[in-house]
Parts: C-alpha cells; structure tokens; sequence
C-alpha cells in the first residue's frame, strides 16, 4: 500500500506484481494481477499512471516504440462513475509520437461514436474467420505444450493432435472457453476424460458477470434480451428484439434502454453484420445450458417456456395476414422458426391451424407464404416436426388441408411424409390422389414410397393405380416395388420391364426383379441378355443372375458369357458364375476364360476359378507373370499367393518395382497383413500420392489392413500423413479410421 499526496489529494495504489525475468537493471515479463485505485477520477488516474510517465520518458529522450495494448472497452459501459477509459481515449491529447494505442471493442454503436473524427486504423476479428481459428489453434498449441498436459495426455494414451483439435471445437473460435478449459485442465479440477462437462465450469464467470446488475435492473433491462436470445434458433437483430420485447407487457423495455443493454452485454454476445443490420445472439452455447437451467442457476434463471411463449404469441399474431397485401408481414425468423416455438410450449391446436390455414383460394396459406420469400422447402421441414411430435392422429379434413398446396412436387412430397406416418384413412387418401394425378412419375412415386404402409386390403388397389400408369418405365418401377407384397404383380412388372426402350433403365429394372423372380421368368431374363446391345448393360444383369439361376440354366448362361458381345466383361461374368457351376461344367468355364484375350482379366477368372479346379493354378500364374503393366501384373500375383504362397516374394518385388504412387501404394496395402515390415513404405508411398482424394482412399485401406499392434513409431508417422492433409473433411475422415490406433477424445 502506498499512499502519495498531491495537494489536498491522497493516492491510494494497492499493486500485486509478478515478475518473470530480471537480469540487473532490466526487469521483463511483469505481471501486474490486481491495480486498485482510490481518490481520484478515472481521468485523474489515467494521467497519472499512463500520461504523465510516458511524457517524462519522451522528454528524457527515449524514443523506442511503446504499444499499449486495450481490451474490451465496450465493457466500460457498464461504468457508471464519470468519464470512463472509452471517453477519456477519444479526447486524448498531447501524446508522445513514439506511443500508440491498439484497443479492441466487440462493434458496439457506442463505443465507436467516440473515435469517429479521430478516424482511427479499424479491423475486424471475425470468430469464425480463417485468422482466428488459426490464432486459437496456435494460442491452444502452445498451452498443451506445457508438461503437465502432455504427461496427462500420455497417461491416458490421447494424442496432442486430437485433444487439441478437440479443445478448439468445444471452443468454438471463443478464445474466452479455450483458456477457461485449459486452466483447469492445467490445475487438475477437470479430467481430460469428462471434457463434455468443461462448459459447466463457466457457471461462477456467468454469475459474477451478471451480479453486477441490481435485481431491478436484471428483470427490466436485461432477463428480458438474455431470455430471448436464450431461446433463439438464430441470431436476432435488435429491431426484431425490440418487436418482441415491445409486444409483451411484462419485458417491454424500450429503445434507448434496449440499446444500452445490449452494449453492456455485449462481452457476451456474438454481434454480426447481415444484410447491412447488425446481429445479435449468446456467444457460446455454455451461456444459453447456464440461463436456461433452474438447477445450475436459481439467481438469473429464465423459464424457457415464457419466453417460447413470448415469441410465438408475437408470431401468432401475424396469422391473420398470411399471404395479404398488408404491409404488417411476418419477418423471416418468424417464417423459419415459429413451428418450433409453438412445438416447444406444446401448442397443438394453434400449430395445426398454423400449418393448415386455408387462403382465400383455398390453398395452404403458410406453404404459400413460405414459397413466396423462396424458401417452401421450410415448410417440409416444419411438416416433419409436426409429424415428430403431434401427438394425435389427423383426420382426413386436416390431411387435405395440409397437402393442398400450390407445387405439384411439395404435395406429393407432403403425402408421402403425411401418409406413411398416420392410418389406413389417409393412405386411402393418398391413393385417391394417385388415381386423380395425370403425371405418372408421381404416381409411381407414391407408389414405391408408400409400399411397405399399405394394408392387405389396399393392394389390389394399389395394383390398379399402378397397371394405370401410362409410362412404361414408370410403371414398371412401381409393379416392381409391389412385387414384394403381391406376388401376381410380378409377370406385369416384367412385361412392363421388356418394353422398355431405355437399355439403361431396363437394365437397372430387370436388376431389381432378379431377386424376385420365379425360375420360369428367369429364364426370359437370361435370353433379353443376348438382345442387349450394351455389354455393360448385359453384362450387370447377368452377374445380378448369377446366383439365382437353377442349374438347368448355368449351360446357357456359359453360352452367353462366351458369346463375342461380352469380349471384357466376360471374366467379372464368370467369377460371378463360378460358385454356382457344378463340376461337370467346370472344364466348359476353363474353356470360356482361355478365350479371354486380356492377360490381366485372363488371370483374375483363372484365380477364382481355381477354387473349384486347382489344377488351373499353374495356367493362372504363367499368365499372371505375362502381364505386361506393372501395377496389374503386382494385383494379379497378389491374388494368387493366397493359394501359392511361394508367389508372394514375387509379388512384394513387383509391387516395388511399380512407379506410379497410386498403384504402388494400392499394391503395398494388400501385402501388409503378410508382410507388416512394409507398412513404413506403403505409408511413404500413400503420403506421395498428390491428389488428396486418392491419399485418403489409399489411407482408408491402410487403415483397414492393420495389424493390432503398431509401434510408437508408426504411430506417429500415421499421425504425420494425417496431418499433411489438408483438405478437413479428408483428414477427419482418414483420422476416424485410424482411430482404434490413435486414439481420439470422446465427448462433445
């Protein structure tokens, strides 16, 4: 305690310092945790303390840089007690010209009024911008750095990558919840193992904050914005908070007041600009679990239920002027959110007629006020809630009611979702709608999505609607589909399937009958094959065939696979066949592949093959050491030294040999379960390939080719490879496959 008299004038300074380094006269790293003034005014004390001492350094000559760094001024809001540090900086004067001040201030209105004539450098910290996540990454680094974190770490087997992405997602770009975590973390009064509780630990932060507020002042000026925005599905802007709070007798607060408020809240807030109006909303979720939670929080609690019931009674409001010519309008939140809100506070009668409102023409009014901002794709998604939670079943006049809209799409969409939720009464329903319907995609639509909903009794009806399909391609799809249900809609399917032009969607059809089908139709199916002019097309019908077919058909189906339209599709047909082919054909099948003029296919119909008939083994891997291209000789070796295990030092040499990183990779990874000492090379293999596509498909085989064990080193060369990606998505897809070997932290 120090005492300094100045006239009649007494400075009380109370000062808790801690010093990092000093070496003689220079002393660095001082901490000064707690400064505390008395007996002078905040312009008093900064002339004092700041001024006065860098005027006497500029007039000794020092004339080195000083940055004087200032955080959060919008906080001095809440000073009530004169001039405060935002008033005082905006008027400063007769500063030294080596001294320059950075301040930082969340974009309150208020603040920056102040230094609009001084017209200071401004620049903004967006939370989510690629600079502050890369800041927080790199603030979260150094901190887990420190021995006490890492030796937590490997006690418990985390990797220091994985904890500390995990940190920054629970952080969310809030460098206040990074610190907050890692503090305690540091101080052992969190687990590394219970980080989903991490946000708990801000309950004392949250109260000291709002302690400040007298009881008044809380339940005038402040539950009223906090309790809002606490409920909010998205930010609001503070026209919108005003709307709300001015429609309610008991939060009405007005505009000046609204402002002030929202500035002094501001340190917990996140405000965006949006379409030239500025956001407001929680700047973390820990802040809405600690509002919303009686138990947590009996201080400054707000009750979730009032404040749903706040907003959707200022919605409702707005019902009568659905898709009007009023200029009063409901606002996009409203549109976007209110089936929430009136869901939250289990509204029913009011959200049935909300999403049933009829408009003058007899259409649904919401779905039409919804599709004319762009956005009726909205309402599906309030129909799904609506379906989650209605807690009775809808009758046919309220079905009707919110099915009747203008797009003929969202309707059919609406029926779907409607129908397959509620009884037999609506799928009667849905059904007259597909007689009504002239479009037969639709029809068929119905049909298929709705298929497995259908009572014993609806299907000859359903049967009806479908043969009434005019499209053939259509209807086959939907006869298909019934297929399942009532067996004599299969020769209907599969005539309608035959007429189809399209070889491509008769192809996908007949693959989708194939399971169905009784051995008599199956032969049709076999003989279409010769009639299909794409191999393509043919050729995935008959491997769908393949093991359905009685063995009266197999000689037949040889003779299709041997015919000259299936010249390279042939081998992937016989592998197929080759489990089903009793041994009497087996010599028929080693006739068919020998005509096969590609070596490398050649020899993959040989391999499978010789499962059935070893002694084709010696032709397969003659032919498999004539392959000329260096990545297929290596997979086709590969697949052999399963069944001659001599081959597979053959097989390592070639896989070396191959150049290209893809392939050789691709190779290397089918060996490491029988060579685990090539895993550093596949790995440097894998980490060569450019495209980071193919790295993370190479990697996802690596992954899932493993033995149980890996050293420490391997580890963490994977977690290096990992690391190097630098596409996200790619790299959190390849880091949840290595998983189970490096492990990850659980918990959101």
């Amino acid at each position: 305690m120090k005492e300094i008299g100045d006239g009649d004038k007494i400075l009380n300074i109370k000062v808790d310092i801690d010093v990092r380094k000093a070496n003689d006269s220079l002393i660095q790293g001082i901490f000064i945790k707690n400064l505390s003034l008395g007996g002078l005014s905040g312009q008093e004390a900064f002339n004092r303390l700041i001024l006065d001492p860098l005027n006497i350094l500029y007039q000794k000559g020092i004339r080195d840089k000083i940055t004087i760094l200032i955080d959060s001024l919008d906080e001095a809001l809440a000073y009530s007690g004169g001039k405060n540090i935002v008033g005082i900086l905006s008027e400063l004067q007769d500063l030294p010209p080596n001294v320059r001040f950075i301040c930082t201030t969340r974009s309150v209105r208020l603040v920056l009024s102040y230094f609009e004539l001084l017209k200071p450098h401004q620049y903004t910290l967006a939370t989510k911008s690629e600079a502050n996540i890369k800041d927080l990454s790199r603030y979260i680094k150094t901190r887990t750095s420190v021995t006490q974190i890492k030796e937590k770490l490997q006690v418990i087997g985390v990797q220091l990558e994985s904890f500390d992405l995990h940190i920054q997602k629970l952080a969310d770009g809030n460098f206040l919840v990074a610190h907050h975590i890692l503090n305690e973390i540091e101080a052992s009064r969190l687990e590394i193992s219970s980080l989903s509780d991490a946000l708990k630990g801000f309950d004392g932060i949250y109260q000291n904050f709002l302690r400040r507020f007298c009881q008044d002042e809380w339940d005038k000026n402040y539950q009223p914005i906090l309790g809002v925005l606490s409920i909010a599905y998205e930010a609001l802007t503070e026209e919108q908070l005003r709307n709300l709070l001015s429609s309610s007798d008991d939060y009405r607060i007005n505009s000046t007041k609204l402002r002030r408020s929202l500035g002094i809240l501001l340190q917990y807030l996140e405000a965006e600009q949006k379409f030239g109006s500025e956001t407001y909303k929680l700047h973390h979720a820990a802040l809405r679990e600690y509002l919303l939670d009686e138990k947590r929080n009996q201080d400054f609690w707000c009750d979730a239920k009032d404040f749903h019931y706040l907003v959707s009674s200022f919605y409702q409001s707005f019902m009568t002027t659905l898709n009007t010519s009023s200029s009063e309008r409901i606002d996009t939140y409203g549109l976007r959110h209110l089936t929430k809100h009136l869901i939250e506070i289990t509204s029913w009668d009011n959200l049935i007629d909300l999403l049933s409102q009829q408009t003058k023409d007899g259409k649904n009014a919401w779905f039409k006020t919804k599709n004319a901002v762009g956005e009726p794709a909205g309402f599906l998604d309030d129909i799904e809630l609506f379906i989650q939670n209605f807690p009775r079943e809808l009758s046919p006049k309220e079905f009707k009611a919110l099915i009747n809209v203008d797009e003929l799409n969202y309707q059919v969409e609406l029926i779907i979702k409607l129908a397959s939720r509620y009884p037999d009464s609506l799928l009667v329903e849905a059904l007259n709608f597909a007689i009504g319907s002239t479009d037969d995609h639709h029809k068929k639509r119905l049909l298929v999505s709705l298929v497995d909903k259908f009572s014993p009794g609806l299907l000859p009806k359903a049967l009806e609607v479908a043969l009434a399909i005019q499209d053939v391609t259509p209807r086959a799809k939907a006869l298909t589909a019934l297929a399942d249900r009532l067996p004599e809609a299969l020769p209907k399917a599969l005539e309608a399937t035959l007429d189809i032009e399209d070889e491509s969607y008769r192809a996908q059809v007949l693959i989708e009958l194939v399971d169905k089908l009784p051995p008599e139709l199956l032969r049709v199916v076999l003989e279409v094959t010769l009639d299909i002019r794409d191999e393509f097309h043919g050729a995935q019908i008959l491997m769908a065939l393949a093991s359905k077919l009685p063995s009266d058909l197999l000689p037949l189906a040889l003779e299709v696979a041997h015919s000259p339209k299936y010249k390279f599709s042939r081998d992937q047909i016989l592998v197929a066949l080759a489990n089903q082919l009793p041994p009497d054909l087996l010599p028929v099948a080693l006739e068919v592949i020998q005509a096969i003029e590609d070596e490398f296919h050649r020899a993959q119909a040989l391999t499978m093959l010789a499962d059935r008939l070893p002694e084709v083994l010696p032709i397969a891997l003659k032919t498999a050491l004539a392959i000329q291209f260096t990545p297929n000789r290596a997979q086709a070796l590969i697949a052999l030294a399963n069944k001659i295990p001599e081959v597979l030092p053959v097989a390592l040499q070639t896989a070396q040999t191959i150049e290209d990183e893809f392939y050789r990779a691709q190779a290397l990874t089918a060996l490491i379960a029988k060579f685990p000492d090539v895993l550093p090379v596949t790995l440097q293999a894998a980490q060569a390939i450019e495209n980071e596509y193919y790295r993370t498909q190479i990697l996802i085989s690596i992954a899932r080719s493993l033995p149980e064990e890996l050293s420490e080193d391997i580890k963490q060369t994977i977690s290096n490879v990992i690391q190097a990606i630098q596409d996200e998505s790619y790299k959190a897809t390849v880091r949840d496959e290595f998983a189970s070997f490096i492990p990850v932290i659980t918990g959101e």
